[in-house]
């Protein structure tokens, strides 16, 4: 057998194990919408969250935009929630997912929430975050904040 018989083996198994990982790995963007947009109308928000968490964080989906977007409402669920029972954890943490996948409006809502909390080196990070996504009004923002010499 020769050197190159065998690489053209080796990149096979490659290729067949790429496909197989693929198409058997359980990753279902569409099945994990649908779940998503089901759990949502029947105000199922964790479960919802779920779903569209994986499909966000998937840089090379085509639906990428849209599960952000609607993580971003469930975060908006889980922000309501929160005025009232004083745990913004799970609001938070669902913003920071969807702001680090390019959704500028929860950049915007993080680094408003941290100059409410008077967190302002986290508000310039999160204003700065929405100012490279076009939001004009968060670089305004961010040029105030670094005025601030507050943590």
């Amino acid at each position: 057998m020769t050197f190159s018989e065998i690489i053209k083996g080796i990149v096979g198994l490659i290729i067949i194990g790429a496909i197989t990982s693929y198409f058997f790995s359980g990753y279902d963007p569409d099945k994990l919408l649908r779940n998503g947009d089901s759990a949502l109308a029947l105000g199922e928000y964790k479960k919802a969250a779920e779903s569209f968490t994986e499909v966000c964080q998937d840089k090379e989906s085509r639906y990428q935009r849209y599960a952000c977007t609607n993580l971003a409402r469930v975060a908006d669920y889980y922000l309501q929630k929160a005025e009232v029972t004083g745990n913004y954890e799970e609001a938070t943490g669902l913003y920071k997912i969807t702001c680090k996948n390019g959704h500028g409006e929860s950049c915007v809502i993080l680094g408003n929430f941290y100059i409410f909390q008077k967190e302002y080196k986290q508000a310039r990070k999160y204003h700065k975050y929405a100012c490279n996504l076009g939001y004009q009004r968060s670089c305004d923002i961010y040029q105030k904040l670094l005025e601030k010499k507050e943590t």
